[in-house]
């Protein structure tokens, strides 16, 4: 019996051991916390946001401080694995601009971190930066100029679009601005890269706060080859200069010392574009002229062709005329063209503003737009034929036309004698003022006294009444009637 409680005794003494050593390995709950200091490193901050990642397991707790700064996070079942001793704890504070960042090993025993939280330090970044030309046709070269916003480790690198170096253009320990770098679409060795993209990589790292500022994405276009293109001035020229324009998307609006080919009646005429990219040619006769560039390192451009004509119809006569005023309402409108016409073409070329619906007739080379109805009175009316108007062979017109005229402004009518009379203006009829009839003296053998005349009261003048419009004429006639029996009864008395 002894011997047996000997060994149950040995068996709990090697138990005790071995849990001894095992149970500091592997803890079931891990306590971390701490204070978190300003920048002073004394006050106590609350509210500050503080994160505890376990690395080792990817594990993370957060907390906020609070009453004089405290923070306190536990690891373990259920909500986090176990922390092993040795493991390393990441201890981040932020608060505003301000962080601190601590690293630490798991001791095994709860574990106390103090944090100072540091004002935050911006990373560094491109001020300026500036790609001279994006594209390049070798042995063409591009500048690319950066300027960083502090002192960093900088390299300005090319990359093809597998993010292989093609050709480092510079590096530098400790630059701020490492002003213009070339390249001229070559590796590092001096060979000519193949046509395609290539990325340019510009890095500056602050070796202090180890904050870098990385753009990479820019990408500089090499080719060797690019097509030009001819651009006349229409399809349809008059016999006499006309001017085109070489270009090339990849070098501009205009291809210098490219040569123009004019090709018409079995003859070729080339000529070099100057600094604009423009070839200057008068066709020797009339036809097709076809014209085509081409330039070493470019693809040959496409054939234009033109119409070379002798002339343009144009519009010789309008009605009504340009600037015509007071134009009758029942007024048609007609234009007068150099030559025979599509008719359809004019009628889709015509316009009128303000809207005018009507149709269209034809005398020659003379087209009549007779509106459905008058115009309107006193409007100015603007009459449209856009170059859409062609020729019996196909030939626009040489400009838009555009012409403007005015309508009359109507007459207004009076109303006479309770009846409608003719249009006209009335003229105020003046008020006759009547002529004292004489008294006339008796003839005698003897004088008579003359008897004593009372005074006539002089009348109260009333109101002039307004006289009612008559037929002109008439008041001449009551006057002469009057002055003839006035003479007549003269004449009587001096018979007697």
């Amino acid at each position: 019996m002894k011997k047996r409680l000997a060994s149950i005794a040995v068996s709990i003494v090697v138990f005790a051991a071995l849990f001894a050593l095992i149970a500091p390995v592997q803890a079931q709950t891990y306590q971390v916390w701490g204070q978190v200091f300003n920048t002073d490193g004394v006050t106590p901050v609350d509210g500050v946001d503080v994160t505890v990642t376990d690395t080792n397991t990817g594990d993370l707790l957060s907390a906020t401080t609070a009453g004089g700064g405290w923070y306190q996070t536990v690891f373990g079942p259920p909500a986090t694995d176990p922390v092993t001793i040795g493991d390393t704890l990441e201890i981040v504070a932020t608060y505003g601009t301000l962080t601190n960042t601590t690293i630490v090993q798991a001791t095994g025993t709860p574990q106390q971190v103090d944090l100072i939280l540091q004002a935050l330090v911006p990373a560094p970044y491109l001020v300026t930066y500036t790609i001279s030309k994006r594209t390049i046709i070798p042995p063409e070269t591009t500048s690319i100029d950066v300027e960083f916003s502090e002192r960093v480790e900088a390299w300005i690198k090319i990359e093809d679009l597998n993010r292989n170096l093609v050709n480092q253009l510079y590096y530098s320990p400790g630059v701020t601005d490492p002003g213009p770098k070339t390249w001229d679409g070559t590796y590092g060795d001096g060979t000519q890269v193949p046509d395609g993209d290539y990325y340019v990589n510009v890095t500056g790292t602050n070796t202090t706060t180890g904050l870098s500022v990385v753009n990479n994405t820019e990408i500089i276009t090499v080719t060797t080859v690019n097509k030009l293109y001819v651009h006349a001035p229409s399809a349809t020229v008059v016999l006499e200069m006309l001017e085109v324009t070489v270009t090339s998307p990849e070098i501009g609006p205009g291809v210098e010392d490219a040569t123009a080919i004019f090709s018409i009646g079995g003859s070729q005429f080339p000529i070099q574009t100057d600094v604009n990219g423009r070839a200057r040619f008068t066709p020797p006769t009339t036809g097709l002229l076809n014209i085509t560039a081409y330039k070493t390192n470019y693809t040959d451009s496409d054939m234009v062709t033109v119409q070379v004509v002798t002339s343009l119809p144009t519009i010789t006569a309008t009605s009504p005329v340009d600037g015509a005023m007071n134009v009758p309402v029942t007024t048609p409108i007609s234009a007068t063209f150099s030559e025979a016409m599509n008719e359809t073409s004019v009628h889709d070329a015509f316009s009128t503003t303000p809207y005018v619906p009507g149709a269209f007739s034809w005398v020659g080379n003379t087209t009549t737009f007779t509106p459905s109805a008058n115009l309107a009175n006193d409007t100015t009316y603007t009459v449209t034929i856009s170059t859409t108007a062609e020729n019996l062979a196909g030939t626009h017109l040489a400009a838009e036309y555009s012409w403007v005229f005015t309508t009359r402004t109507p007459t207004p009518s009076y109303v006479y004698g309770g009846g409608a009379g003719r249009a006209r203006t009335p003229t105020p009829v003046p008020t006759a003022t009547p002529t004292p009839r004489p008294t006339p003296t008796p003839i005698s053998e003897k004088p008579t006294p003359t008897p004593a005349i009372p005074p006539t009261p002089t009348p109260t003048p009333g109101p002039t009444p307004t006289p009612t419009p008559t037929e002109p004429g008439f008041e001449a006639v009551f006057a002469i009637a009057g002055l003839l029996a006035v003479a007549y009864m003269v004449l009587r008395r001096k018979r007697k």
